[in-house]
């Protein structure tokens, strides 16, 4: 997701824009250390970004999400990679909730995540 908004921000129309990342955790002791992970990449990488990291409370991951992106003109929602025992009916059924549940976000770019990309050789760090 970081490559395809540092992408977007590259290119004439959204020179200027902001880049916000943001991101939940689960407890507060992961805050502090997401943080540092993420400012040390966008160091890393020259990129120009704001870092916000929000705890996951009792409220919906999908409602945090759409309350903290009110204000953005793009969005961009990791989803998880089908797993090698999962059913393609189990994984549509998972891709159907995840477009209800963010129905009513700005546009969406929704992105398999990936835990295992090297950073370092997409940006030439």
């Amino acid at each position: 997701m970081l490559v395809l908004a540092y992408l977007l921000k590259t290119s004439p129309e959204w020179q200027g824009s902001i880049l916000r990342i943001k991101t939940i955790v689960d407890k507060r002791e992961e805050k502090e250390e997401q943080f540092k992970q993420l400012n040390n990449f966008i160091s890393t990488a020259n990129m120009d970004a704001e870092i916000h990291v929000f705890i996951k409370d009792k409220q919906n991951p999908y409602d945090m999400i759409r309350e903290k992106s009110s204000d953005a003109n793009v969005v961009f929602v990791g989803m998880k990679t089908p797993q090698e025992d999962e059913t393609s009916e189990s994984y549509s059924d998972y891709y159907t909730l995840l477009q209800k549940a963010i129905d009513g976000l700005s546009t969406t770019v929704m992105v398999l995540a990936s835990e295992n990309l090297d950073f370092n050789n997409i940006f030439k760090l």
